[in-house]
């Protein structure tokens, strides 16, 4: 949750000289959440456990520093300007620290389940599949997306890499060049379980700097107030959960907005190639390409071309061309038709955490509404439509603002056939954060802010799938409200 409390304008109680409380406890968490970030990634890579921290908390204190000269002077005197919110601050800030620590030691060390979030964590992780795909790409088979190769390893049947203690593998649905990436954070880890350090670390990394990207493109009054409310993130639940099991969503989202970032500063090259290969690993991303044509950015969209082109001939070198010949004939239409989803989706928390458009039908339906089964596949195509109509709103009317790019993103990543909630919702938290100034100075907008932020993110698992699917519909329509307010709201402003 993100605390109440204004953070506009001047301290009514100036600071005295000198005095650097508030911005060296800022700058200290900052600097905590750098050091427990990286330290699974170092070690991960095979650095001693010694080393390891050895060299994360080496950074944490340059990234402290770092930021203790860039945070405003205002910051001071806040504490005893504003008790109650600065306290409330400070204890989200040792919340998303521990969150850190703890997911560190999980990284680590799999058989660690304290200190995993739920026992999905410790038996189920997004990172197999990738781990498995990346191995059957070196070894140049056919078809890495038939699912059958991402059954459940046995003694008799064993995977092609070691996963343990993590059975419950997922089917490869990623497009081809991602497998680049994933095949460097296999061998950086040494194999999968190094793996997992690597690639929370890098994922870790992807999310700070993009809300550090967003804080910054904001007006000079906003900056600082989205930079302190982008700790509630890392004390979420959702993105920790996301972390642990190695989804890459929260990269994707992390890697288009940085690209968005780049582009708006001028820089192509690096814009056009974060967007790329955003767009190159989950697809969703290519929702803003709509947005881009609409503004006539040509540039920007011929240097983000290049780039996926880039990729796209890194892949054909590195892995060859059955990758692709299997995604576009095999994989490809299952993904348009929801069949890649089915065996997930049969499982009744599946089911219940999925906020696709095709799921609000079926769990009406399985709620005793009649006559709504049917309505499923419509839907999704009526919200598709949507989507991409509101990309070219937004896009005609000029807007070029972070929060049209995280609606975006936010509502394109909701039409897969299978959405969880459980990494879907962090982008719609990121978009939170930005709009967070707006909700300060007034009591009753910050208590509405908290209630939309919780019914958004959270999901509690029931032994009733009835109950579950009840529970989740609130935040299941609320993350469609979420985001096409935001894109609506700010594609009509002048």
């Amino acid at each position: 949750m993100v605390p109440p409390g204004g953070d506009q304008g001047a301290v009514p109680v100036p600071a005295k000289s000198g005095v650097l409380v508030e911005r060296m406890a800022v700058s200290g968490a900052a600097g905590a959440l750098l050091a427990l970030a990286v330290r699974p990634g170092l070690q991960g890579a095979g650095a001693p456990a010694w080393l390891a921290w050895t060299l994360a908390v080496a950074l944490g204190i340059v990234a402290a520093t770092l930021a203790l000269r860039r945070l405003p002077a205002s910051l001071d005197g806040r504490l005893r300007a504003r008790p109650a919110s600065s306290i409330v601050w400070g204890l989200l800030a040792l919340l998303a620290v521990g969150q850190a620590a703890r997911l560190g030691a999980f990284m680590v060390d799999p058989e660690a389940r304290l200190y995993a979030s739920t026992p999905f964590s410790f038996r189920h992780s997004c990172l197999s599949a990738y781990a498995y795909a990346a191995t059957y790409a070196e070894q140049r088979v056919d078809n890495l997306y038939e699912e059958r190769r991402y059954d459940d390893p046995a003694p008799s049947r064993p995977g092609p890499i070691d996963t343990a203690p993590f059975t419950d593998v997922d089917p490869f649905q990623y497009p081809p060049p991602f497998l680049l990436v994933a095949d460097v954070a296999l061998h950086a880890g040494g194999g999968f379980a190094g793996m997992r350090g690597v690639w929370s670390a890098l994922n870790a990394l992807l999310l700070a700097g993009a809300l550090i990207a967003l804080a910054r493109v904001q007006a000079p009054e906003r900056q600082l107030a989205v930079a302190l409310a982008s700790v509630a993130v890392f004390a979420s639940l959702q993105a920790v959960m996301t972390l642990e099991i190695g989804n890459f969503h929260l990269g994707t989202v992390a890697l288009a907005t940085l690209g968005m970032v780049a582009l708006e500063r001028g820089h192509r090259a690096t814009g056009g190639g974060l967007l790329a290969f955003a767009i190159w690993s989950k697809l969703f991303p290519g929702v803003l390409v709509l947005y881009l044509a609409a503004q006539r950015r040509w540039r920007d969209l011929a240097w983000t071309a290049a780039m996926g082109a880039l990729f796209l001939v890194a892949t054909l070198a590195a892995f060859g061309t059955a990758p692709f010949v299997a995604f576009v004939e095999y994989q490809l239409p299952r993904l348009a038709s929801g069949e890649a989803f089915v065996t997930l989706l049969a499982e009744p928390v599946a089911f219940a955490a999925s906020q696709s458009p095709q799921a609000f039908p079926a769990k009406l339906a399985m709620l005793g509404v009649p006559g709504v089964g049917a309505l499923a596949r419509p839907l999704g195509l009526v919200v598709a439509a949507a989507v991409v109509a509101g990309a070219v709103l937004a896009g005609v009317r000029g807007r070029r603002d972070a929060v049209c790019w995280l609606a975006l993103l936010n509502l394109a990543a909701l039409l897969s056939p299978f959405a969880p909630i459980t990494y879907v919702s962090v982008g719609s938290l990121c978009l939170l954060v930005v709009l967070w100034p707006e909700a300060r100075g007034s009591a009753g907008r910050v208590v509405g802010f908290v209630v939309v932020w919780l019914a958004v993110s959270s999901f509690i698992p029931a032994p009733s799938p009835v109950v579950m699917v009840g529970a989740s519909l609130a935040g299941h329509v609320l993350a469609y409200a979420l985001n096409g307010w935001a894109l609506l709201r700010r594609a009509r402003a002048t």
